[in-house]
């Protein structure tokens, strides 16, 4: 991510990615305008046509020659990148339609449901919460909200809602689903609300002291996605931040991509060798073995090791 991807001459892939665009502001939405019902159905309409022009030109680009297969990628491009701009509009509206009409239209509600659960499979916890707690709270009785909004719930920290969300869910019978990736998702994080949470409040109060002190080392890294300012835990693991700022300090980590992405557990990078096995050409000690050592929560960053030390 540090570099602009640069994608190979390849069929694209049918839909466009649900994270996109900022939100709007309440101005520019066209639901404020017109009824929010049919604002949706307007979009919904636009939106249909964007998929629409992508299967076509993912057909065409089957039977194509080299130099059409170019032009047919740009085209492609084009369609994803109005998609990116429409969705968030799209699902804003779509809300809105909901809470003005309830759950009398099952087509809205499962439009809905969907983009809940494409925001969890692609760890967009923050989405996903909203969007599921405003469905609940509107009356929503579909099975699959409580999970979804109770893993939400869990990977943004909150643990009360989350407990309450795993109950209901739990006496739904959602998460007795061994099919279900969303249930086997819930499984594994339900029985660790009670610790998570407790160690959550200790950290709460760790970053407190940290913030009236405001003295700890931070870094600006810059990829192509967008900037992230990470805030170094020196206290605890000062070889592993002093090591970290000096290879920053180097460029090291210049140009270098996330080699490694898997769901709902991490993304790795800073290996010049792209494929987990490099490094600056030395060792120091791990410091993940002391008592005071910090836990992981959404957005923590860490240091690999391929062993102790």
């Amino acid at each position: 991510w540090g570099q602009d991807a640069k994608e190979p001459a390849k069929a694209p892939a049918e839909n466009p990615p649900a994270k996109a665009a900022p939100k709007e502001d309440a101005a520019e939405n066209p639901a404020s305008v017109l009824g929010a019902r049919e604002s949706f159905d307007k979009m919904m309409e636009e939106w249909k046509g964007i998929l629409k022009k992508m299967r076509e030109l993912r057909t065409n680009y089957q039977t194509a020659n080299e130099e059409e297969q170019k032009k047919l990628t740009e085209e492609f491009k084009a369609e994803v990148e109005k998609g990116r701009q429409l969705l968030p509009k799209l699902r804003d509206t779509a809300l809105a339609a909901y809470i003005e009409t309830g759950s009398a239209d099952p087509q809205l509600e499962r439009f809905l449901v969907k983009i809940v659960s494409d925001a969890v499979d692609q760890d967009d916890f923050e989405t996903g919460m909203a969007l599921s707690k405003k469905m609940l709270d509107s009356g929503s009785t579909d099975k699959l909200l409580p999970g979804a909004a109770a893993i939400c719930a869990y990977c943004t920290n909150n643990y009360d809602a989350a407990d309450g969300y795993f109950k209901t869910a739990s006496e739904g019978g959602l998460l007795a689903n061994p099919d279900s990736e969303l249930a086997r998702f819930g499984m594994t994080l339900m029985p660790q609300v009670a610790k998570e949470k407790e160690l959550w409040e200790k950290e709460l109060a760790i970053r407190k002291a940290e913030e009236a002190k405001d003295d700890l080392p931070r870094v600006k890294l810059t990829t192509n996605k967008g900037v992230m300012v990470i805030e170094l835990f020196e206290n605890e693991a000062p070889d592993a931040v002093g090591n970290f700022i000096s290879l920053v300090e180097k460029k090291f980590y210049d140009g270098l991509t996330f080699h490694r992405v898997l769901s709902h557990f991490m993304a790795q990078g800073g290996d010049p060798k792209g494929d987990g096995t490099g490094g600056p050409g030395y060792q120091i000690y791990c410091e993940c073995q002391k008592p005071e050592y910090r836990r992981h929560f959404r957005g923590s960053l860490s240091m690999a090791h391929a062993g102790r030390d």
